[in-house]
């Protein structure tokens, strides 16, 4: 009698966690237990031997950490798996137009910078689920929101929150790709629920969409050859090969996610922070880039995105590529 009802309390504090992350403004929610993620750690450390990180250096160390919890939070016994929609719909035309007589061009941005920098947004929801799963007798760790060395998809898939697609994004059932994922991992023993499968089958739209070639094959991104990367992470120039297939994008890409099929009915995210009326939204020019003076002023520009990333310098790399780009292609053959 006593099993069966330490079994129906668990159910119970299972459901009253998820209502609480929904009720937070969620848009997903699963379980998954802190066991090591094996098969995708086996599969982290061959991307990482074969260079794929490129520039992402931080993610050599201690790789071990982001498929094992344990090693970080030896008490850990489940991990709540979150989603949150941040799909935006596209203008028709480009709200700030090139100056048509400069050398002034149109940078896309990706839909996820589009408003409110996601980490302030999610980790403000968290603070609140992690105090209540702390009252109900729960230890948590600092939840993450994709700056902790978590393998989130992996754990994501397993909590049955979405699966990998082959463009290795997180797809979900009712919101395709465009979420941003969050975990908190606690040392509360939950009911796990059922992981998620592929659905891509036989589909290869996202790797023949790729203009740089950077899904070397299915479930692989080749992160040197990677828009949003060489847009974002990467601290160096971007190499004279990509400059002419980057598509007129600014900051980040969105190909791959706009050309798979999940993604073909998006649903508008009803967090309002996210809208590009609170950030720099779907354009910018490169004029409005290369006239910011100093990292000062571009800190008062876009501090309060996630345009920062890239900081001053790489965004004014970024419109520099843009402009040469449509140098070239208006070149005369």
């Amino acid at each position: 009698m006593e099993a069966c009802t330490q079994i129906e309390n668990k159910e119970d504090l299972t459901r009253e966690i998820k209502a609480l992350a929904l009720k937070l403004g969620f848009h997903g929610v699963g379980v998954t237990s802190a066991d090591p993620a094996s098969e995708a750690g086996r599969r982290l450390m061959f991307w990482l031997s074969d260079g794929y990180a490129a520039g992402m250096t931080y993610l050599q160390k201690n790789p071990e950490i982001r498929f094992d919890p344990r090693r970080r939070f030896p008490e850990a016994q489940s991990i709540i798996s979150l989603v949150l929609n941040y799909y935006q719909p596209q203008p028709l035309t480009p709200e700030k137009e090139p100056d048509q007589k400069s050398e002034d061009v149109s940078g896309k941005i990706a839909r996820y910078a589009w408003g409110e920098d996601y980490h302030a947004i999610i980790e403000k929801k968290l603070a609140v689920l992690i105090q209540e799963i702390t009252e109900r007798g729960g230890r948590c760790w600092k939840g993450y929101v994709d700056h902790g060395p978590l393998l989130e998809k992996a754990f994501a898939e397993r909590a049955g929150v979405g699966f990998i697609g082959k463009n290795t994004t997180l797809i979900t059932s009712a919101y395709g790709s465009w979420v941003f994922l969050a975990e908190v991992v606690t040392d509360l023993n939950l009911i796990a629920d059922e992981p998620a499968t592929t659905q891509c089958g036989s589909c290869r739209r996202c790797i023949e969409a790729c203009p740089t070639d950077a899904l070397r094959e299915p479930y692989r991104l080749d992160a040197r050859r990677c828009i949003s990367y060489l847009t974002i992470e990467n601290k160096n120039s971007i190499p004279e090969r990509f400059i002419p297939k980057m598509d007129g994008w600014l900051f980040g890409c969105d190909i791959c996610q706009e050309v798979c099929p999940f993604n073909g009915n998006p649903v508008p995210s009803d967090e309002p922070a996210f809208s590009p009326a609170f950030g720099a939204g779907p354009f910018l020019t490169s004029k409005e880039i290369e006239t910011i003076p100093d990292k000062t002023a571009f800190k008062q520009c876009f501090g309060r995105t996630a345009l920062l990333r890239a900081k001053h310098a790489g965004l004014t790399r970024n419109a520099k590529a843009l402009r040469q780009a449509k140098e070239a292609k208006s070149e005369p053959l």
